[in-house]
């Protein structure tokens, strides 16, 4: 039987629910990625606008050169050197960021993770205990059916052999009995067939 404290054990989570946790896990995940390539994009597009200006930056400064206004070709060239200045730093800014947020990304990933497979191992140890005392129970019962079946047994061939020994010892004093009567009835016989010569 399962004792009472095996009784209040809270079941284990099925294979279904591990499943269902799981596959929620990894929409999280691809969640996070798409918002990750998300950005990513918008970092490309930033580099290349700012691409984009330093071309026309570096085409109009060459049209300045060539109409030789160094008046306005010295604006075009700070024009240019800031714009540089401004993409460059706003790259860095945004690589450090989408950095920082994938780092953040994985070891929060990474824990969920770990997580995750202590569970699964926390309800491998639950079920395999189960699964033990069950099999103990079972075989303890199956144990003491053997015995009892044994103990029948042994007591129906015990009075099967007190029967049998009755039946012999009634059996031989019956055919001693037959025999005594038969020798007398022959006793008689002779004596009369004496008596009558």
């Amino acid at each position: 039987r399962i004792s009472a404290e095996e009784s209040r054990r809270p079941p284990a989570p099925t294979k279904g629910a591990q499943r269902k946790a799981a596959l929620q896990a990894e929409k999280k995940v691809a969640a996070e990625m798409r918002k990750r390539l998300q950005q990513e994009d918008q970092l490309r597009s930033l580099k290349e606008r700012a691409q984009l200006a330093l071309k026309e930056a570096s085409k109009t400064r060459d049209e300045a050169e060539a109409e030789a206004i160094s008046v306005k070709a010295q604006h075009l060239a700070h024009a240019q050197v800031e714009a540089r200045f401004l993409a460059e730093a706003f790259a860095q800014e945004e690589a450090a960021k989408v950095k920082a947020e994938l780092e953040e990304y994985t070891q929060c990933r990474m824990d969920e993770l770990v997580k995750v497979e202590a569970e699964l191992k926390a309800n491998i140890v639950i079920e395999a205990e189960a699964v033990k005392a069950t099999a103990e129970i079972e075989a303890r019962h199956t144990r003491e059916q053997a015995e009892n079946l044994k103990a029948k047994a042994e007591s129906e061939i015990q009075s099967l052999k007190t029967r049998t020994q009755i039946e012999c010892r009634v059996i031989k004093a019956r055919a001693e009995m037959e025999v005594r009567d038969l020798k007398a009835s022959i006793e008689v016989d002779r004596m009369a067939k004496f008596e009558y010569e």
